[in-house]
């Protein structure tokens, strides 16, 4: 198996454009992950608080730009969760900087978070 370096998605050795980036999947650029080596993860999400278990959405990570948020979507959506991008300019002017905010359900919240704390 190897794995998108856009998105992070699983797929055959046979496959030769990723079905959710769209992107090539060349040999070079195959991301492997070593199921012997431990690591410390990337991402520290937080148990989800209890009254937040009611909303329609919530924020599970804020990522550092639109590229790292959409490979977290991608990976979250071949797993089966809902999920979306909530990006809202920080500061009111033109070209502002913006969060990329990834939301998931609540009933969805605790299997995005071990699926990201895995990277």
């Amino acid at each position: 198996m190897k794995h998108c370096p856009h998105c992070g998605s699983e797929h055959p050795e046979n496959v030769t454009k990723c079905p959710v980036s769209q992107n090539p999947a060349d040999g070079d650029q195959t991301i492997i992950f070593s199921k012997t080596a431990i690591r410390q993860s990337k991402y520290n999400i937080p148990p989800l608080p209890f009254e937040k278990r009611k909303a329609d959405w919530v924020t599970i990570l804020v990522a550092n730009d639109e590229a790292e948020a959409t490979k977290l979507l991608g990976r979250l959506k071949v797993a089966g969760i809902e999920a979306r991008l909530d990006s809202a300019p920080i500061g009111g002017w033109a070209g502002a900087p913006r969060m990329n905010c990834i939301q998931v359900r609540p009933k969805d919240y605790d299997a995005a978070k071990g699926l990201l704390e895995a990277d």
